[in-house]
């Protein structure tokens, strides 16, 4: 996880002026979203990849991505949707 780790240092140290980001050795916690909000914090070895795009950076998770805009303190999510299994899958487990 050595890249990794480097990239997001690169990342928050980017993200840090404008979103309230702070990171320990395991986790990364997003002050700017209250406490109670699912995404205000998130474990390190849980990032799949983080993507920069021109105004974004994405951190992409197995079940959602996060884009931080790197213009102002605006935070979007997106959910991969499950794919329903079909009736006689569901059946027979």
């Amino acid at each position: 996880m050595g890249d990794l780790d480097a990239r997001l240092t690169h990342y928050l140290g980017l993200l840090s002026g404008i979103h309230k980001i702070r990171e320990t050795d395991a986790e990364i916690f997003v002050d700017s979203l209250e406490e109670s909000n699912f995404f205000h914090r998130f474990l390190k070895r849980s990032i799949m990849a983080v993507v920069e795009f021109d105004k974004y950076v994405a951190f992409v998770f197995r079940t959602h991505i996060v884009f931080f805009n790197r213009e102002s303190s605006e935070i979007n999510i997106h959910i991969r949707r499950e794919k329903k299994k079909p009736f006689w899958q569901r059946l027979f487990r």
